[in-house]
């Protein structure tokens, strides 16, 4: 008898805060309300679900319209605008709730749950978009149930509203500005690539991956005009960078093609007095992209086609380390450098039998490179080097520059990455 009477001056007023509307008052002082946004605004708030034990029934249910009402006028000062009525919430979760809030024709689903056990209090505030169900913003405590939770129930809300009010604007923009209502899809070639956006303070975000060549992201509430930044990644390529603004009308991003990290690469080669040949060779990237070690081999002919002339057969091995300079990978024109050593082995029908085949060494001081990426993984190249021969003994070279007038040995050739 005494515990019933105890909570009644409880109960009482309670009753009166809620006849008056002046629940939320307790909570924040008065704030302009902003101009309703004319599209992405209409909010289905359903009934506070409420659990009690059958002794807390009366103050939980009042506890309960205090704290939907204290929600619903912190959403309405955020600029919401919520539908007539408040339905029970269905059961099931997010999804659920969202299904109701579009067949509702609202763009935002609101809910609010309550538990009272003994003295304590507990209560949870959520806004989920319609579209995804996704949750973007939320606000729970526990406290004394007294008089006190009223204030403590007034900012909650006033805070969840705050934050779902602040996804709904998006990025950029500014008051008045629509919301976009439909989700953007990335088209690429790269099947199963990753999609992810850059979250401020932490890892990018994934937003899901590439199917059948798209990928429909999650329903992001951005304001019309708002620039979007997205990345698509996979194994072994390179990220590519997707940007955009968000319009009216839906939007379909078109991503490039990813493009290969260069670990390891092949090419051939050929040019002016090396005509009558072909060379190999293979670059190991110790720096992915950037620095590499090489080795090259080159088979070729001499002969000037005149009457009488013997052809003279050379070979060539390189080894030697190279970088691409400033420009990055992401560049379809790089430049760079290189050094190396070279074996040079010469041979001729025309030398005594014993002395047909000769052998030099040449230093390679300086060689500079210039590539062209076409497609994914391939790019034409020309190189222009410098080569000291060494003048053995052994050898058809004098000790010099090795080359005609200026002594720069060109080529040009076709590159694979690996």
């Amino acid at each position: 008898m005494m515990t019933s009477l105890a909570r009644q001056p409880l109960r009482l007023a309670l009753a009166l805060l809620l006849a008056s509307s002046s629940a939320l008052c307790l909570a924040a002082p008065e704030s302009p309300v902003p101009d309703a946004i004319a599209e992405g605004s209409t909010l289905l708030l359903f009934k506070p679900s409420v659990s009690f034990s059958q002794a807390e029934a009366a103050d939980a249910e009042a506890f309960g319209k205090a704290l939907g009402q204290a929600f619903l006028q912190a959403l309405e000062r955020q600029g919401f605008r919520p539908l007539e009525g408040s339905p029970e919430a269905p059961g099931g979760g997010p999804s659920e709730l969202a299904v109701a809030a579009r067949a509702a024709g609202a763009a935002w689903a609101a809910a609010a749950s309550l538990r009272m056990e003994g003295s304590r209090l507990s209560y949870r505030l959520a806004v989920y978009d319609a579209i995804e169900g996704a949750l973007v913003s939320a606000e729970s405590f526990s406290t004394y149930a007294g008089l006190g939770a009223l204030p403590i129930m007034g900012e909650s809300a006033r805070a969840a509203a705050e934050r779902a009010s602040a996804h709904r604007g998006g990025i950029g923009g500014g008051e008045g500005e629509t919301v976009i209502r439909y989700r953007i899809t990335l088209s690429s070639r790269d099947e199963g690539a990753i999609v992810s956006a850059d979250t401020a303070g932490s890892a990018p975000r994934e937003l899901g991956r590439i199917e059948g060549g798209r990928c429909v992201l999650p329903y992001l509430p951005l304001r019309v005009g708002s620039p979007i930044a997205l990345t698509l990644s996979a194994p072994g390529m390179r990220p590519a960078r997707v940007e955009g603004r968000a319009g009216d009308e839906e939007l379909v991003l078109n991503a490039p093609p990813l493009v290969k990290i260069e670990r390891h690469a092949i090419y051939l080669d050929t040019g002016p007095g090396r005509l009558l040949g072909l060379g190999l060779g293979y670059r190991y990237f110790v720096k992915p992209d950037w620095a590499f070690a090489f080795v090259e081999a080159r088979a070729f002919a001499g002969y000037d086609f005149s009457a009488g002339a013997d052809p003279v057969f050379h070979t060539e091995l390189w080894q030697g380390l190279g970088s691409y300079l400033v420009v990055p990978p992401s560049c379809p024109v790089r430049a760079g450098l290189c050094v190396g050593i070279g074996e040079l082995f010469s041979s001729s029908t025309a030398a005594a039998e014993e002395d047909r085949v000769f052998a030099d060494i040449a230093i390679m001081p300086i060689g500079a490179f210039v590539e062209c990426g076409i497609g994914r993984s391939s790019s034409i190249w020309a190189s222009a080097r410098a080569a000291f021969s060494l003048g053995l003994d052994s050898g058809l070279l004098a000790r010099g520059w090795v080359g005609g007038n200026p002594p720069i040995l060109v080529s040009c050739g076709w590159k694979w990455k690996l």
